[in-house]
């Protein structure tokens, strides 16, 4: 597999860099939530 990439009509050469990340409450939810199950597994798994 060639691993160049070809400039397609309408698109920019040049790469596009992430410049800014910010958080949101569905984001914080998110993590909470899945940090959260993972522990109560891992209590689970533990008291066994």
């Amino acid at each position: 597999m060639d691993a160049s990439f070809e400039v397609m009509d309408g698109e920019i050469s040049e790469p596009e860099f992430i410049t800014g990340v910010s958080t949101s409450n569905e984001w914080t939810d998110f993590r909470n939530n899945l940090a959260q199950g993972m522990y109560n597994r891992y209590r689970a798994r533990s008291n066994n």
